[in-house]
């Protein structure tokens, strides 16, 4: 059967050695060295034989001396899990399969032993039985969370396959799934088959989960020079109409910080401060400073629009200067917009043409906000924002 969920017994030894500072230790010294005062020690000897297991080519030439370790450990501690595992990996080297049992027997010893989990994991997955695979990652991930690393890339892969999806949704009330939902683009995963897993999860999850992980795709789009394909995936977001992000103003869709860049997000510093309510966005910005008020994502059909505001001020406080700039993501085209808004236009509508031409899939939307020498912030609101297509 094929494997679905590919961790490989390789990978699985090198975990078990890589966390194991003990076995570094000893390995360095040599082998055979246990002190002489624990040379007697039937544990510890069968701790030194788990480097004899990581050289899987000499696996068979070890195995015996795995057996007799692991032999003496049970006489003592029947039910030591450590040995049981072991006598399964080598039972299994004689006849595949044959050491199932024995392993199997150890994690129910413990559900702790990380190792017994591991091994299980690979033997499922040589089967094609990834609903026995994914118990096991289940296993370890609600005891070892920060083995997510290491399991985590596999299960991005698996979501290629419809029926590990599925499998999946099962578990959708553990905590290390959410983990995975929000960040399962950072393991090497199409973005496709992650808005897949989302669909199979929807009403299974807390919707801003989903969304999270669908923002993340978004950046990932944007970083990976995938713009082309934002308005593709930005209409699969879970929860959302993908007409409610033809608004450019302030709605509860454009101001959900899940959405993020999607939906506005406004950038807090020492020389800026601004606040939405309702339709109207306030900015404040220190003496003699500029920064960057605001910035969004769209993706905008070519063609020309006209965006529409209203810039009013406060009485008795100095103006703040006010200007946007709307640009092309990933491309060398010039500007779409570079806009002083201006003093005297208090309180009356201000339109500004803008055309985005073809080979201009996604547009970055910044507000910049400049203050001149006071001795108090200077402050601007910005009113029904609108963007019409003429």
């Amino acid at each position: 059967m094929r494997r679905l969920l590919c961790f490989g017994l390789a990978l699985v030894l090198a975990v078990i050695v890589g966390r194991d500072a003990a076995l570094v230790h000893w390995r360095s010294i040599g082998p055979g060295s246990v002190p002489g005062l624990l040379a007697g020690d039937a544990a510890l000897r069968l701790r030194e034989t788990d480097g004899l297991m990581t050289d899987l080519a000499r696996l068979p030439v070890n195995a015996p001396a795995i057996t007799k370790a692991a032999i003496e450990v049970l006489r003592s501690t029947p039910l030591n899990s450590a040995a049981l595992r072991k006598l399964g990996v080598v039972a299994n080297l004689r006849r595949p399969g044959a050491g199932q049992g024995l392993v199997g027997l150890a994690e129910r010893v413990s559900r702790r032993d990380l190792d017994s989990e591991l091994f299980l994991i690979d033997w499922a997955d040589q089967q094609g039985n990834f609903a026995q695979t994914l118990r096991h990652y289940d296993h370890i991930l609600m005891v070892y969370p920060d083995q997510k690393e290491k399991l985590f890339p596999p299960l991005a892969s698996g979501l290629a396959e419809p029926e590990v999806r599925k499998a999946l949704v099962t578990f959708a009330s553990r905590p290390w799934l959410r983990d995975f939902v929000i960040n399962a683009i950072d393991y090497d995963v199409a973005p496709t088959y992650l808005m897949d897993f989302y669909d199979d999860l929807s009403g299974k999850v807390p919707l801003p989960d989903l969304q999270d992980g669908s923002a993340r795709i978004i950046k990932w789009l944007l970083t990976n020079n995938q713009s082309a394909f934002l308005g593709t995936f930005a209409d699969r977001i879970p929860g959302v109409s993908p007409l409610a992000f033809d608004q450019l103003g302030f709605t509860a869709t454009t101001l959900n910080p899940h959405l993020q860049p999607l939906s506005w997000q406004f950038l807090q510093s020492d020389a800026i401060e601004s606040e939405v309510e309702g339709q109207k966005m306030t900015v404040r910005v220190s003496p003699e400073r500029a920064d960057w008020v605001s910035l969004r994502m769209t993706w905008l059909k070519p063609g020309e629009y006209e965006m529409i505001q209203t810039v009013s001020y406060f009485a008795n406080s100095p103006r703040a200067h006010l200007e946007w700039h709307v640009n092309c993501q990933d491309s060398n085209i010039p500007p779409l917009l570079q806009q002083a808004l201006s003093l005297e236009n208090a309180g009356t509508p201000v339109v500004a043409r803008i055309k985005v031409p073809e080979g201009c899939p996604a547009q970055a939307w910044h507000l910049r906000a400049t203050a001149a020498q006071s001795q108090f912030p200077s402050q601007a609101q910005i009113a029904d924002l609108k963007l019409a297509r003429r």
